[in-house]
C-alpha cells in the first residue's frame, strides 16, 4: 500500500476500511497528525468510523495505547504504586472510601480523576463540596502527597495522554465512541501514563452504565487487563452491576453524605463493593492472602483510620473538612413516599440520573441538586419514605413522578447482585 516515506491519511483510511491491519508507523501517522493539525477533523473522523465499523487488532490496539500514551508526560513514582479505575455509573463514589482505606494500611494509591462525564458529578466535582479543595496540582506535589499520605486524589492532567483527549473529543461529536477497542485504549493511555504499577479496572454494566450488556463489558474488561499486561502492568478487573444506583446518594453533596456514612463503616452496597476493590488491591500490592487483606481493611474502618486518612487527604489539599458536620442544603426539598407495601426490588440508574440532570440544569449551585434513596432490599410499608428530591429551584410535578416510576417495590424481596465476574493478569 504505502511505505513510511509515503504515507497518506487516505491510504490509511482506505487499509482499514478494508478491515487489514495498519501498522504502527501508520497509527502514529494519523494519532500524531491529527493531534498536530496535518491531519483534518474529517479524516480522523473516517478513520475512526472505519474502526468502530471493522475493529482493531490487539496489535493495533496495542499500538494505539503506546502511541497516545506518549503523547505526554509518563509519571515514574519511587514507590510500587497502585490505582484503580472505573468505567463510571450512577452514585459511583468507591474511590473516595478505597483510598482512604488504602492509604491507612500502607498502600499508596495514586488517584488521578475527572469531572462530570456521562450522567451525574465526577469524583472532583464531589471533592470541590469542601471548600478549598484544590485538585489540580503538579506533579511534584502529587508525588510529595501520596508519600506524606500514601494516597491522593487529584484532577487529570492536562499533559497526560493529550492526544488521547483531543480525539476523544472527536469520537464525542462523531459518534465514534462505541467502539471496544477505542474505549479500551482510550482508558488504558491514562492509566499507563499516570505511573501505576498495579492496576484494578472496575467494568460497569447496566442502565446507567456505558457497557448496557454484561458480553460487552466482560470484552472491555479483558481488553483492558491484555493491554495493561502487555505493557508490564499487574492487572485485575471485576465486571458490575449498574442496573441500580450504587449508593444511596445521586448527585455531588448526598454522594459525599454517603461516602462519608460508609467510612463510618454503616452497611451498604457502596461500601460492600468498596471494601472488595479495596481487599483486592491489598493482595495484589502485598501478596498476602485474601483472608488477612480483608482483616486489614475491616479494621481500617472498625478503627476509624480510614476516616482519619480520608480527613488527612482533603486537608492536604486544602479542603475544609469541617464542612462534612454541615454540608450544602437546598432551597427545596420534596419526599417521595410508598404507595404500597413491599420491598424495594430495583431503582432504575438512568431514570434517577436523568431526573438529577434535569434538576441541575437550571440551578445555581448544582452541587446541591440531587437525591437521597432508600436501599435496595429495603422492606417499606404505605407512605414510608423511599426518596428526598432536593432543589434550590422548586421541583416540578414531572421530575417526581420520573423519581417514582424510577423506584419500583415488589411483594417478594429480591437480593441485588453486585459482582458477575473477576479478570485476573498477570505482567
Amino acid at each position: 500500500m504505502s511505505n513510511i516515506q509515503t504515507l497518506t491519511a487516505y491510504d490509511i483510511i482506505e487499509k482499514k476500511r478494508h478491515r487489514l491491519e495498519n501498522t504502527y508507523q501508520e497509527i502514529d501517522y494519523m494519532v500524531s497528525g491529527y493531534t498536530k493539525g496535518t491531519v483534518p477533523d474529517y479524516m480522523m473522523s473516517a478513520w475512526l468510523m472505519a474502526i468502530c465499523m471493522g475493529g482493531m487488532s490487539k496489535k493495533e490496539t496495542f499500538a494505539l495505547t503506546e502511541i497516545m500514551m506518549k503523547s505526554g508526560d509518563v509519571i515514574s513514582f519511587d514507590t510500587t504504586v497502585v490505582d484503580k479505575h472505573s468505567t463510571g455509573g450512577v452514585s459511583d463514589s468507591t474511590s473516595l472510601i478505597l483510598v482512604p482505606i488504602l492509604a491507612s494500611v500502607g498502600v499508596d494509591v495514586a488517584k488521578m480523576s475527572g469531572r462530570a462525564l456521562g450522567f451525574t458529578g465526577g469524583t472532583i466535582d464531589k471533592l470541590e463540596v469542601f471548600d478549598g479543595y484544590k485538585a489540580d496540582v503538579s506533579q511534584d506535589v502529587f508525588k510529595k502527597l501520596i508519600k506524606k499520605n500514601h494516597g491522593a486524589i487529584i484532577s487529570q492532567s492536562a499533559y497526560i495522554a493529550p492526544a488521547d483527549k483531543a480525539i476523544y473529543a472527536l469520537r464525542d461529536k462523531t459518534a465514534t465512541v462505541d467502539s471496544i477497542p477505542l474505549i479500551a485504549s482510550s482508558i488504558m493511555s491514562k492509566k499507563l501514563a499516570s505511573g501505576a504499577k498495579i492496576i484494578l479496572l472496575d467494568v460497569k454494566f447496566g442502565s446507567g452504565a456505558f457497557m448496557k450488556t454484561e458480553k460487552d463489558a466482560i470484552a472491555l474488561a479483558k481488553l483492558m487487563v491484555e493491554i495493561g499486561a502487555h505493557f508490564g502492568r499487574k492487572m485485575e478487573a471485576i465486571v458490575t452491576n449498574m442496573d441500580s444506583p450504587l449508593g444511596t446518594g445521586v448527585g455531588c453533596v448526598y454522594e459525599i453524605k454517603n461516602v462519608l456514612s460508609c467510612l463510618d463503616n454503616n452497611s451498604c452496597d457502596l461500601l460492600t463493593l468498596s471494601k472488595y476493590f479495596a481487599t483486592r488491591l491489598v493482595v495484589l500490592a502485598t501478596n498476602c492472602d485474601e483472608k488477612h487483606a480483608q482483616s486489614l481493611v475491616e479494621d481500617s474502618l472498625k478503627t476509624h483510620k480510614a476516616r482519619h486518612k480520608f480527613d488527612g487527604i482533603i486537608s492536604s489539599l486544602g479542603g475544609d473538612i469541617g464542612v462534612a458536620d454541615n454540608l450544602p442544603q437546598s432551597k427545596y426539598t420534596y419526599q417521595v413516599k410508598a404507595k404500597i407495601n413491599g420491598y424495594i426490588t430495583h431503582i432504575d440508574a438512568y431514570g434517577i440520573a436523568k431526573a438529577v440532570q434535569h434538576l441541575a440544569l437550571n440551578s445555581d449551585n448544582k452541587k446541591v441538586e440531587g437525591v437521597e434513596l432508600a436501599s435496595i432490599s429495603k422492606k417499606v410499608n404505605v407512605n414510608d419514605v423511599i426518596a428526598t428530591i432536593h432543589s434550590n429551584n422548586k421541583i416540578s410535578k414531572s421530575t417526581i413522578e420520573d423519581i417514582e416510576k424510577a423506584i419500583t417495590i415488589s411483594s417478594k424481596n429480591k437480593k441485588k447482585k453486585l459482582i458477575y465476574k473477576v479478570i485476573k493478569g498477570e505482567k
